[in-house]
């Protein structure tokens, strides 16, 4: 689940997603290692 506008790219090579919003410049809102709880990442996405 990735709320809008945040997008979501996924390591091949490393166990990591990243979150990030894309326009004219690109800000990178959170890196979380994929064996998190996916519940803990929805409360962090959540709250911004």
């Amino acid at each position: 689940m990735v709320l809008p506008p945040l997008r979501r790219a996924v390591m091949r090579r490393f166990p990591y997603e990243v979150f990030y919003r894309d326009g004219d410049d690109i800000l990178v809102v959170m890196v979380l290692h994929t064996a998190q709880n996916p519940d803990r990442v929805r409360q962090r996405l959540g709250r911004l």
